[in-house]
């Protein structure tokens, strides 16, 4: 299930031997007249770190990184 952190980012949570990692998709916008957004992979497996990192390199200053963190992280 894809976990939506923006319109242009969501991220899917991946369980494999017993470490949790995820996958981040960014929103194709080539496809912006659908009704359904489609998502594009955007990085392979990552650990929580390490896509935080990716984030704030990507998409520095939008708050993104702090978004996944408060929707993923804290629950």
């Amino acid at each position: 299930m894809l976990i939506n952190i923006s319109n242009a980012l969501s991220v899917k949570k991946h369980y494999a031997n017993g470490y949790t990692q995820w996958v981040g998709f960014t929103s194709d916008s080539s496809n912006q007249n659908k009704k359904r957004p489609l998502w594009k992979k955007a990085t392979g497996l990552m650990s929580s770190a390490d896509i935080m990192s990716w984030m704030q390199s990507e998409y520095p200053d939008s708050g993104m990184s702090e978004s996944f963190s408060e929707k993923t992280l804290s629950a």
